[in-house]
């Protein structure tokens, strides 16, 4: 199985690309997270699930287990599992099982907070292609504030202990928060002290209701600085991957929601149809929602072929839609990023790069 291959990433990343671009080309869904549900024993100030999701009606797992089964006959590789919180689900390891057998590279989504070495056992005897637990900063006190829950920052990151001594390939997620941010480093140190992956994001999003407050909690434009000059964490540089205006929702990407919905991208909520009544390939292959943002292209967009941004900015449709309300116009978050990626390049080109300093008026700190 490719996925499991030894060679390094470096070597593997040539067959990788033309894997994708292949996929994109015949309309292959590779890579599918599947939303098993909006439940969660935690209530994290960056979530973007509103409240009242958190009671649709599940799909069964014998609903479950039939799009499992579909997907394999869509040739989908990268299976995600994820919610709300996957363990709350007393099928997750018949899901899981499942899913391995039908041949997919597996990754479980998760808090962490519910795994006991029981359960990392059960987990192990899967061998996930990985298993990410988001873990928001170094010490309790900063984790358990964006999570509302005291205790969650000691159960997440035993989880990560236990999961990386069994062998699973395991990875920290830390989504980079304004009042988070100047932990970074030591999570990175203890991450590899514990011989796991750590992955950082700046990207906290508005709740698919519309709602505003996560973006309370993002980086400032200080922080965006400095996140793009550490190769530690931004090893390709600063500049957005090409295409800079499309991706790859609705390509090779879909998204399943707890209810059955399918969307082009788990950011991008706009429905092509439920499997509930209709199949996977039908929805995929057929679905106007699926075939408009395929066929999406730079000239349908409303203002990025006149922006001199451009060259700088990695929009994202999904953002642009739920925040701006036109996934065809202009992202606020892209063109802020954008500016600040500007900013570096004209510092390099002037020969004087230094960072910016520090404002702590812009910063939020735990209350």
């Amino acid at each position: 199985m490719p996925v499991e291959a030894t060679a390094s990433e470096g070597n593997l990343q040539p067959i990788l690309t033309r894997m994708v671009e292949n996929t994109i080309r015949k309309h292959i869904p590779m890579n599918v997270i599947f939303e098993l549900t909006y439940r969660c024993n935690l209530r994290c100030k960056h979530c973007y699930i509103p409240e009242p999701n958190r009671h649709l009606s599940e799909l069964s797992t014998e609903e479950i287990e039939d799009a499992l089964q579909q997907l394999a006959d869509l040739k989908t590789l990268y299976l995600t599992l994820t919610g709300g919180e996957i363990f709350l689900r007393p099928d997750i390891f018949r899901i899981g099982n499942r899913a391995k057998a039908l041949g997919f590279a597996l990754k479980f989504f998760t808090n962490g907070t519910l795994i006991t070495p029981r359960i990392a056992d059960k987990i192990a005897e899967l061998r996930p292609f990985t298993v990410e637990i988001s873990i928001y900063g170094i010490n309790a006190t900063t984790h358990d504030f964006v999570t509302k829950a005291k205790g969650s920052h000691a159960k997440s990151m035993e989880a990560v202990r236990m999961l990386a001594q069994r062998g699973i390939r395991t990875k920290a997620k830390m989504p980079l928060m304004n009042h988070s941010f100047q932990e970074y480093h030591e999570l990175l140190d203890e991450c590899e002290s514990l011989g796991v992956e750590c992955r950082m994001d700046h990207s906290i999003v508005a709740m698919d209701d519309g709602d505003r407050d996560p973006l309370k909690l993002r980086t400032t434009d200080e922080q965006l600085f400095q996140i793009f000059m550490d190769k530690k964490i931004s090893p390709k540089g600063d500049l957005p991957t090409a295409p800079a205006q499309l991706c790859e929702a609705g390509r090779n990407t879909l998204s399943i929601s707890p209810n059955g919905d399918v969307v082009p991208c788990i950011q991008l909520p706009l429905v092509a149809g439920n499997i509930r009544q209709q199949s996977l390939r039908d929805i995929w292959e057929g679905s106007p929602v699926m075939l408009r943002t395929r066929n999406w292209t730079t000239d349908d967009l409303s203002d990025c072929p006149t922006c001199s941004l451009q060259k700088h900015c990695n929009r994202c449709a999904g953002m642009a839609l739920v925040e701006d309300g036109d996934e065809m116009g202009c992202s606020s978050r892209a063109r802020q990023v954008a500016r600040v990626r500007e900013q570096i390049a004209l510092h390099r080109s002037n020969g004087t790069l230094h960072l910016l300093p520090m404002t702590k008026d812009r910063q939020a700190a735990p209350a």
